[in-house]
């Protein structure tokens, strides 16, 4: 902690013995004989030190590189590490964004290089602290959403992407936690996204899938704040089902499942009401 990037976790304890007094030095390191360095470039790195090792916050040294060998003034003996604004050890990121597809977030990122990765975990809380109309407790805690396999050890551009599927409305933050294979980890950079913003008009999306069996999903939007009712009739006009009912969002899409585990076979219709107005779909259920 108390520095401007990411500190490795290699660490170099060298502890001075039989001296009364401390002193100026400098402290080499041969890149070239860091085992599973990943280093993907030396003049990058900045040396940062600690006077007790395992415990308090690191601070930058005077850094320089050449001849594969990265040089640090230092002043007295302690722990040192390496880290940098880029990231150096042992994945080197090279992009990461997020964007949104209707109720879905769609995380792609790319890597320079990568030494030793397993994978990456990836993370995701919501930046909002209340409930929403349809009783969702968003908290900003992050939760593990998924995982990537990384590619080991590779000095070749990497691609990657996940999907987060099916969202409630809202603005969301990822993060991934990068792991290596000997389980050590490292956090990268949050990318903030709002999911679920439809236009200001009423739409009742077709089930997907259709035809189904037995349980389909729904997607509606509203054109304004206001009371909605989603149900499903059957081809009588009797109702079968009620999805949702209650205060909704407009602009904002929104999702219910319908499960007919127990209905027969046949011609049924999800219906949307809000306020004088409603739209009707058909859907098929084949058992």
């Amino acid at each position: 902690g108390g520095i401007t990037g990411s500190v490795s976790t290699y660490r170099w304890i060298i502890q001075q013995s039989g001296l009364a007094a401390s002193f100026t030095a400098q402290v080499r390191f041969k890149v070239s004989e860091i085992p599973s360095h990943g280093i993907a470039n030396a003049s990058a790195i900045t040396v940062y030190s600690r006077a007790t090792p395992g415990s308090g916050a690191f601070t930058s040294l005077t850094t320089s590189y050449g001849n594969d060998t990265i040089v640090a003034s230092v002043t007295g003996l302690s722990e040192f590490a390496f880290g940098s604004s880029s990231d150096p050890l042992p994945v080197q990121l090279a992009t990461f964004t997020a964007s949104a597809s209707r109720l879905d977030a769609l995380l792609r990122w790319s890597t320079a290089t990568e030494v030793n990765n397993y994978g990456f975990e990836i993370q995701r809380r919501s930046t909002l602290t209340r409930a929403d109309a349809r009783g969702h407790d968003f908290t900003n805690e992050w939760k593990v959403v998924g995982f990537a396999q990384g590619a080991g050890t590779s000095a070749s551009p990497r691609e990657y992407s996940y999907v987060d599927a099916g969202l409630a409305p809202g603005r969301y933050a990822y993060r991934m936690k990068q792991i290596d294979n000997d389980g050590i980890f490292r956090f990268y950079s949050a990318a903030e996204i709002e999911i679920g913003l439809a236009p200001l008009e009423l739409i009742l999306g077709q089930n997907y899938p259709n035809p189904f069996n037995p349980i389909t999903t729904i997607e509606f939007a509203l054109p304004e704040n206001g009371h909605a009712v989603l149900k499903v009739i059957d081809i009588l006009g009797r109702e079968v089902a009620t999805l949702f009912s209650g205060e909704a969002e407009g602009g904002r899409y929104y999702q219910a499942a319908f499960e007919a585990k127990y209905l027969a076979s046949g011609l049924y219709f999800s219906r949307l009401e809000f306020k004088n107005a409603y739209l009707i779909r058909k859907m098929v259920l084949a058992k």
